[in-house]
């Protein structure tokens, strides 16, 4: 039977190559039904017509790169009303920190915090930290002197003050953690940034049913069924606005929403569309003090970044408990411990936790309280504060004691960060009594 195939196959190449010889145009008997060989000339005119579509494609990958780099170029961001811009303290940051704002504005005169979270990278381990605040938390401004509804907090710092560099410190004080950038819009620009945002795939844990959506600027309903969804960039303020099940899953929803926008960033749409995104930028209420080159080597940092690196959270509402007040809108304040919790989990650097250092903090300023205030701070980066006391002596400037500079170097790097890159490192034993590793002593220009 082999052999038969195997003479079959010999003729059937040697028919073919007899009639190639011979000069016939037309196929083997087996393929006569299949239609007739494309004529060469044919051939040809298929080759040029793709290569024509392939120098347009070319033509019109460069007009697009062109147009969105003299875009980017021209570009520059607004800062606040107001604000006073501040210059890098140290270079190559490690750690950047932005707090994003959105504001309800009804009319020129008033605005309210409608949404309020914190992004921070660290270039060191790769992650991503997102948190959102529920705005009608009651946070304490050291620099006023009082305590400020996050909401109306911008109503409550006079016009002349620093609005964004006072609301900024509250909110370091809430969460105890060093913030480097900000970052204001309102609802209406947000509405319309986002609708040239490309869709996201999202998971939603219930139902989301809310008539308030109405009241939004585009006076749409909006609802979702539980499940795996695909959430349009022109309905994110309804998605990320809507309560009707209560403010922890409002609160999840956005920094689930801003974790899968991380994702996406590099999204075709999203490219194409960098031009009328910066466009809105300058025409309309957004404000920030990042500079142009950061934003873009922040972007590029998030190129590989992948889920895993995304660590999200909230103030979830075992950490804080309603006040009485005479206000519109409900105020809470905080229950530091449980908040402590839940920021550390989310900020803590585990390069910091490996250091394993020992780390006393010792008020020698003539503020009532600093070390303690202090302690939550360098807690939530992940290192381990052992004592919490007072210095024997007054200190001008806050110093730091560490007679192994190397083994705690990381550690070390974040108490600078905390204190504005002030302090001064003693590489040395403390000469009082300790049991540290690293003695912090706070002096008054901290």
């Amino acid at each position: 039977m082999f052999s038969n195939l195997f003479t079959k196959f010999k003729r059937t190449v040697n028919k073919a190559a007899h009639k190639r010889k011979e000069g016939s145009q037309s196929l083997q008997s087996d393929y006569k039904n299949y239609g007739e060989v494309i004529p060469s000339s044919k051939k040809v005119d298929y080759k040029k017509s793709l290569i024509v579509v392939l120098v347009l494609i070319v033509i019109a990958l460069i007009i697009v790169t062109v147009h969105i780099s003299i875009s980017v170029i021209q570009f520059n961001f607004k800062t606040f009303p107001g604000s006073i811009n501040k210059e890098t303290e140290v270079n190559n940051q490690q750690i950047r920190t932005v707090l994003l704002t959105v504001l309800d504005r009804p009319d020129d005169t008033h605005s309210f915090v409608d949404a309020v979270s914190i992004l921070s990278y660290n270039i060191d381990t790769k992650k991503v930290s997102i948190f959102s605040i529920n705005p009608d938390l009651k946070v304490y401004s050291t620099r006023l002197g009082k305590d400020l509804n996050i909401r109306t907090a911008f109503n409550e710092i006079s016009n002349i003050e620093n609005k964004t560099q006072y609301f900024l410190e509250g909110i370091e004080s809430l969460l105890a953690i060093k913030i480097d950038n900000y970052v204001i819009t309102d609802i209406r620009t947000y509405n319309n940034f986002s609708k040239l945002i490309a869709p996201i795939n999202i998971s939603i844990d219930k139902e989301i049913k809310d008539q308030d959506t109405k009241n939004l600027p585009d006076k749409q309903y909006r609802e979702w069924g539980s499940g795996n969804t695909v959430l349009k960039g022109s309905d994110t303020l309804e998605f990320l606005a809507s309560n009707s099940n209560g403010r922890d899953d409002q609160l999840n929803r956005q920094s689930n929403v801003m974790k899968k926008y991380l994702l996406n960033i590099f999204n075709i749409q999203n490219i194409l569309n960098i031009p009328d995104v910066l466009k809105i930028m300058k025409d309309e209420y957004f404000y920030t003090d990042f500079k142009k080159d950061e934003i873009i080597e922040l972007a590029m940092d998030f190129i590989d970044l992948k889920e895993g690196e995304i660590n999200t959270s909230f103030t979830k509402a075992m950490s804080y408990y309603s006040v009485y007040a005479v206000s519109y809108y409900p105020i809470f304040t905080v229950n530091y411990n449980i908040l402590d919790k839940e920021v550390a989990d989310v900020f803590s650097n585990i390069n910091i936790f490996k250091e394993q250092a020992r780390i006393e903090i010792l008020n020698g300023s003539s503020i009532k309280g600093l070390a303690s205030n202090r302690a939550r701070w360098i807690s939530n980066t992940g290192a381990r504060v052992i004592k919490v006391g007072n210095s024997f002596e007054n200190e001008e400037k806050t110093k730091v004691y560490c007679e192994n500079f190397q083994k705690y170097k990381i550690t070390l790097n974040a108490i600078q960060r905390i204190f504005n890159n002030k302090v001064e490192i003693i590489n040395k034993d403390y000469d009082q009594r300790h049991v540290g590793d690293i003695i912090v002593v706070i002096g008054d220009d901290y």
